[in-house]
């Protein structure tokens, strides 16, 4: 099992439709673990948030992918994004959900 950790500060500059600009401080954080959990499979879990005084992001997506043969793998994954403001009328959560095929070479 691998884990890993990131925090950290920077700036962020947003430019609105209406051209009206914004610039403002944000935190970033980070923790992913990835688990081989036997020769063909792998699962991995990844946390980042991101924001600042008026507003953050937050996105966790967990995927398990498992080898078929020595070339092509499985790999079904959950999506989530989490925005504290967004317009009225918009919902905060965002969900997605995919099952892949992945080919490696």
């Amino acid at each position: 099992m691998n884990w890993k950790f990131e925090i950290g500060a920077g700036g962020r500059q947003t430019t609105f439709t209406d051209l009206t600009k914004k610039s403002e401080v944000v935190g970033r954080s980070l923790t992913h673990i990835k688990w081989n959990i036997n020769d063909a499979s792998i699962f991995t879990q990844e946390l980042k948030t991101e924001g600042g005084k008026e507003a953050f992001v937050s996105n966790s997506t967990t995927t398990l992918q498992h080898k078929l043969n020595s070339r092509l793998s499985s790999k079904i994954s959950y999506a989530v994004q989490y925005t504290s403001q967004v317009p009225v009328g918009t919902t905060k959560t965002n969900t997605e959900m995919a099952v892949t095929l992945v080919w490696s070479y």
